[in-house]
């Protein structure tokens, strides 16, 4: 059902950068599938349309086509004082379910295992891990990797899951308050 979750696609762009990420998890996700080259392409083609109807849109309120990322600088997330600078504990625990989730999904599904590993590239990009965790929030694969590896294993997958659903509630109600994890 490649055209519906082109749609959904669409969608998310229209709503944030991270699709980007959706983008390229919908293309891969179809090549697994071995869709046709067509189709993956009109997939990606029809998923990139939010992003750039909100660019026309920026375009034309704020005569800039990148003014959702150029308006990130006045809260200081273009701007850091090092990509280390802003490494915390909560930061590496991150990386480390992301790099899990890249290992763990590599020989199972690597569209998920390429899509985890994707949002590493948010402090590269940014300079800083501010609003990371947050991002981090929307890679699915992470939780998806702990029921594949305790499901038979109960009270450790109990365990785990009250841990992560303690850290992602935590993280979330931080951004609700406004954290932005620097």
């Amino acid at each position: 059902r490649w055209l519906p979750a082109a749609g959904l696609t669409l969608l998310a762009g229209a709503t944030h950068i991270s699709a980007v990420f959706v983008i390229a998890l919908l293309m891969l996700v179809l090549r697994e599938e071995k869709l046709p080259a067509a189709k993956i392409f009109a997939a990606g083609v029809i998923g990139s349309l939010g992003l750039a109807a909100y660019a026309l849109y920026c375009e034309i309120r704020f005569h800039s086509a990148l003014a959702f990322i150029t308006a990130q600088k006045s809260h200081g997330w273009l701007q850091s004082h090092g990509l280390f600078f802003h490494l915390s504990v909560l930061n590496l625990l991150y990386i480390g379910l992301l790099l899990a989730a890249g290992w763990y999904w590599w020989p199972r599904r690597r569209s998920f295992a390429v899509y985890s590993l994707l949002f590493l590239l948010i402090p590269l990009v940014g300079r800083q891990f501010g609003g990371f965790n947050r991002y981090v929030l929307a890679a699915f694969p992470v939780p998806l990797m702990f029921h594949g590896y305790l499901r038979r294993r109960q009270t450790a997958y109990a365990l785990v899951l009250a841990a992560t659903t303690i850290l992602w509630t935590y993280t979330l109600l931080q951004y609700a308050g406004g954290w932005t994890g620097n």
